[in-house]
């Protein structure tokens, strides 16, 4: 939240006229150890950030390797997976950052620090809260392995037929290569573009999507996936809610449908909102039916 009143994402490092930051950090992370007879112990490591933090045109695993090296590498005999989980609104950057924590970042085409060197950070405070816990973990009995799907029916955000003549000519102007010519810049450019990009997408429907939400039940521990990328929210409150002992949220499970904001951000504004397909009241449809499934497996 900018002093203005403005809602942007990444307003970058420094920025003076930042307010205050909006939502609320998740810094939980979930383990599970599998032990097997005559074959190496597996992790599996459930936590919540974008793996956004090299960036540009480049390939790579981000930050996830990195979990998973250091964990393999302190640990003999181990495998792990990461899971990453509700991370719509999470990313790696701390606008109140100060020269320490700017090591091994720099700013990019958006104004938004990146770096490979943070990504290695970022994996080995990862792997150090799952090593800080690795060997007090509760013994779970594993009794029944069951799995669900769930359909949600959700409504599109489609425009209002006024705001398609605007879309179209920042677009057009976009992809001409003249984005200097629409009146914004950095992070609040890439926002109305992909505004203008929903709103084009929109134009002419579909009136709803279906999105399908899974579940895996291994005896008291659960895995709940969503097609696309909930905002932290979702997985605390479906969490919170769950009937097992523990909950593990999954984002971009069996699909990539965009963001899914919480009412509030759609109340606010900003990018992941402006942007998602999706009309008001996503995320709290969401938790729901991620709670159906879960009783579904714990009671069925």
């Amino acid at each position: 939240r900018m002093k203005s009143g403005k809602i942007l994402t990444n307003p970058g490092v420094g920025n003076p006229d930042i307010l205050c930051p909006i939502g609320e950090a998740d810094e939980s992370v979930r383990l599970v150890r599998i032990r097997r007879e005559n074959a190496h112990e597996i992790l599996i490591v459930n936590f919540q950030v974008h793996p956004d933090v090299i960036g540009g045109c480049r390939i790579s695993a981000d930050y996830p390797r990195f979990v998973r090296e250091t964990l393999e590498n302190a640990l003999p005999g181990v495998k792990t997976i990461y899971f990453n989980g509700t991370c719509g609104d999470m990313n790696h950057v701390n606008v109140n950052a100060d020269k320490v924590d700017m090591i091994g970042l720099e700013k990019q085409f958006d104004d938004v620090a990146r770096g490979y060197e943070h990504s290695k950070h970022m994996g080995r405070v990862i792997a150090g809260a799952v090593l800080a816990v690795y060997s007090k973990v509760e013994e779970q009995e594993c009794d029944k392995v069951s799995y669900g799907q769930l359909n949600l029916e959700h409504p599109s955000n489609r425009p209002d037929p006024s705001q398609i003549p605007l879309a179209e000519k920042y677009l057009e102007l976009h992809n001409a290569g003249r984005d200097d010519e629409i009146p914004f810049k950095g992070m609040e450019l890439t926002t109305v573009i992909a505004e203008a990009a929903r709103i084009k997408k929109l134009e002419h429907g579909p009136d709803s999507f279906t999105l399908y939400i899974s579940g895996v039940r291994v005896g008291n521990i659960a895995f709940i996936g969503f097609p696309g990328e909930p905002f932290n929210k979702v997985g605390r409150l479906t969490r919170e809610r769950s009937p097992f002992n523990m909950t593990l949220t999954c984002c971009l499970t069996n699909g990539s449908e965009g963001y899914f904001p919480t009412q509030e951000a759609y109340d606010e504004g900003g990018y992941e909102a402006k942007s998602s397909k999706f009309k008001p009241g996503v995320a709290e449809a969401l938790v729901d039916a991620g709670i159906k499934l879960l009783n579904k497996l714990k009671y069925s």
